[in-house]
């Protein structure tokens, strides 16, 4: 026998089980995952990551009881545990507990001030409570952390919108635009507020380049229909209205229905 026979097989540790959770709960085998979730907590209850870990599983799972218990096993082990301040708070939003979800996402917040995703819960939570001004705070300071990213901006964009603060809401969706310009996403959102704004000249070269990035976009068709025929030009208008019903079958009816979503 040689020496390579006569090794032991090394047995899995915690860093292993928790892995290997990962990789079955982004592939949706929820119940695989919290089996080894479950056994990287039994190598060490204090272990904080493994308990969130383990808690976020339940939430999938929709045990919010077990979930809760988790999340609350991690902050007795460590009370700077951020995610864990998150999983109860998602817990209590998903309750109702706004108020009691809000504290949740604050204490993560005063963890990890420098995690922008951190700050972006605690602005959503403050968003649904109505706490406007706190909420553009905290969006803005995601923003300062992580400039580049253009889904923050867009978020900002769309809390200016609501609140009615048109000027701002188009500087934010433009930076959202400058951030990620190959994201038809963005383009196409900042070309539909054009036109709310009856901007129908501003709204062209975005819808164009939404297009150009995702051609075969019934919808995109019908919007940029629109900026032409509020232009003016109805036969362009017409053009991209026929390219729409080409692409999804849209008829009249369903061209006044899908406008609505954004008038």
């Amino acid at each position: 026998m040689n020496q390579d026979q006569t090794k032991k097989k090394r047995e899995p540790d915690i860093n292993d089980r928790k892995r290997w959770g990962d990789a079955l709960a982004e592939d949706g085998f929820v119940d695989e995952a919290i089996k080894h979730y479950r056994q990287a907590v039994r190598m060490d209850a204090r272990d904080a990551e493994a308990q969130t870990r383990l808690g976020d599983a339940y939430i999938l799972s929709d045990d919010s009881e077990r979930a809760l218990k988790a999340y609350r096993a991690a902050l007795k082990s460590d009370g700077t545990h951020a995610e864990s301040f998150l999983g109860v708070g998602d817990i209590f939003k998903q309750h109702g507990r706004l108020r009691a979800a809000a504290g949740q996402y604050q204490r993560a917040v005063r963890c990890r001030p420098n995690n922008p995703y951190v700050r972006f819960k605690l602005a959503d939570i403050y968003r649904q409570m109505g706490r406007w001004d706190e909420c553009v705070v905290q969006v803005e300071a995601a923003i300062k952390i992580k400039p580049r990213l253009a889904f923050y901006h867009f978020w900002l964009g769309s809390l200016y919108s609501d609140l009615g603060q048109w000027d701002l809401a188009v500087r934010s969706m433009q930076a959202a635009v400058a951030c990620q310009p190959d994201d038809d996403y963005y383009q196409v959102r900042l070309g539909a507020l054009y036109i709310v704004l009856g901007r129908a000249a501003d709204a062209l070269p975005t819808l164009r380049e939404a297009i150009r990035l995702q051609p075969r976009k019934a919808f995109y068709h019908c919007l940029l229909g629109d900026a032409y025929r509020a232009l003016g030009d109805i036969a362009e208008a017409a053009r991209h209205d026929q390219l729409a019903g080409a692409l999804d079958d849209y008829d009249e009816v369903v061209l006044s229905m899908t406008r609505a979503g954004y008038e």
